[in-house]
């Protein structure tokens, strides 16, 4: 009988049970079939550049000063985070593990000053308006390239009773409040905002310039120059390309200065940073181990 694409197990089994009443003999081509070529895995394939490792070790540490206001406490603690990003990981899964632990939650108590609660009101009203209504567009200055064409009709816009009602109301839920919670109320919310703008890019980004400049008045240092412009315009045009990793953090970045800001709480100042590891799971020799940056961020040109 010609060969059959069968296994040579399953070929002698037939042979000695119903080949045998039947009179019929398989044959199986004796020379084993080659395996299929299995496709490396994408985070195998392409490692993290370096580039990529530098901003994401800054990262790293500029998170851990303005939320727990504490730099890393070791390599080990480093590497960890690192690895997380390594491995294909986002900015907000870090930012959310750092959030919801042990260590912050033990922050979340005590009462905030008077400035931080103004502060807390007045941004959270800010977003909460965000998410009804959609902000005009901004204008693009004379002699500036042109952008993605937006709609000429004016969305509507909250009223100022309306704007003052809930910011009596944001003041009075969180009198009693620490600026732990109220950053990390405000961060949920921004993100939530930020999910809900990102189906248009451009209404992401107008909504994002026109907060950075929102926050940017507030007189507060954000670390780096083009990060404190209050230039609408130039925060936009950023935004319209800027990866949505890096999107979210600049706005969590902002809150979480603004707020320590109101709470008289200080950052730590930049320290040197540990070496990061070489990248998990990298083929010897493919990455070398990356060191942390100096402290300047990499921000919108």
């Amino acid at each position: 009988m010609p060969a059959c694409s069968l296994s040579p197990e399953m070929a002698k089994s037939f042979n000695e049970s119903i080949g045998k009443t039947i009179g019929v003999k398989l044959q199986v081509d004796p020379t084993p079939p080659k395996p299929a070529p299995v496709k490396k895995a994408d985070a195998e394939e392409e490692e993290p550049s370096p580039d990529n490792r530098a901003m994401n070790a800054e990262f790293i540490r500029e998170m851990m000063r303005v939320t727990v206001l504490r730099d890393l406490r070791s390599h080990e603690e480093f590497n960890g985070l690192m690895n997380v990003l390594d491995q294909g990981g986002h900015y907000e899964a870090l930012y959310n593990g750092v959030i919801y632990a042990a260590e912050y939650r033990e922050r979340e108590k005590g009462i905030a000053p008077v400035a931080a609660l103004k502060a807390y009101a007045e941004i959270m009203a800010q977003i909460t308006l965000d998410q009804k209504y959609d902000p005009l567009k901004i204008q693009r200055p004379e002699g500036a390239e042109p952008t993605p064409a937006g709609t000429d009709i004016a969305p509507p816009q909250p009223s100022e009773p309306e704007r003052i009602a809930l910011l009596n109301d944001l003041e009075r839920e969180a009198i009693t409040k620490s600026p732990f919670y109220m950053k990390r109320r405000i961060g949920e919310e921004v993100l939530k905002t930020i999910d809900l703008k990102k189906e248009y890019r451009e209404k992401l980004a107008t909504w994002y310039a026109r907060f950075t400049v929102f926050l940017n008045k507030r007189g507060v240092d954000f670390a780096v120059p083009l990060r404190n412009k209050t230039d609408e315009y130039f925060h936009y045009k950023w935004a319209l390309d800027a990866p949505e990793d890096r999107l979210k953090w600049e706005c969590l970045n902002r809150i979480h200065r603004v707020i320590n800001a109101g709470a008289g709480m200080r950052e730590p100042a930049p320290s040197p940073a540990p070496a990061a590891a070489p990248v998990a799971n990298a083929n010897p020799g493919a990455a070398a181990p990356a060191t942390a940056p100096p402290a300047a961020q990499p921000q919108p040109k």
